[in-house]
């Protein structure tokens, strides 16, 4: 499994407890950082070059590493700034992702925190998440054969619980394909 995800804080240390909740769980688990060269930095740690088309087909490496799905946490928790600029970065991050991995029929898990949840649960959702969500839901539609599922959970979760939710769903998937957690509530939206 391979956790695309931020270099800073808190994204990173929500990515560094998932990576922990999943090898408890037997699944192991190593981290993205893109970047622009793709590297092994550590034995579970990779810098990532989406732009590169065939950085998937040419390192045989990282195609293991992600032989068992992506979970993209790429912006997920960055704070809040320039909607505009974080919203492009984790759009064109997301796009270059798909384009690379689409003939690979192997499961995307994107987490958008608070990116649906005002349909679900009447709140405000975050511009930039709520633009991922909805890229998202298109992408289940124009990329069939990849196992794309959409995660919506609440930002203001500490990185432990919030691993231990995203943890729960790649342990344990079913049939729903967007989820909204909040609180002890599970939907599925449809």
């Amino acid at each position: 499994m391979l956790i695309l995800c931020d270099a800073d804080e808190p994204g990173r240390a929500v990515a560094g407890a998932l990576q922990a909740t999943l090898g408890a769980s037997g699944i192991d688990a190593s981290l993205a950082v893109p970047g622009s060269a793709t590297r092994r930095v550590s034995d579970r740690d990779w810098s990532l070059d989406l732009d590169d088309a065939a950085t998937w087909t040419e390192n045989a490496d990282l195609a293991e590493a992600a032989g068992h799905g992506v979970i993209d946490l790429y912006g997920a928790f960055a704070p809040a700034g320039n909607a505009y600029e974080a919203g492009s970065r984790r759009l064109w991050a997301l796009t270059r992702l798909l384009q690379s991995r689409a003939r690979m029929a192997q499961p995307l898990l994107i987490v958008a925190p608070e990116g649906a949840q005002a349909a679900a649960l009447g709140r405000a959702p975050d511009p930039v998440q709520a633009g991922v969500w909805a890229y998202g839901r298109v992408a289940i539609n124009e990329f069939p054969e990849t196992e794309i599922r959409l995660l919506d959970i609440r930002r203001d979760l500490d990185p432990s619980t919030a691993a231990l939710r995203i943890a729960t769903q790649v342990i344990r998937p079913d049939a729903e394909r967007e989820i909204v957690l909040d609180g002890d509530r599970r939907l599925g939206l449809r």
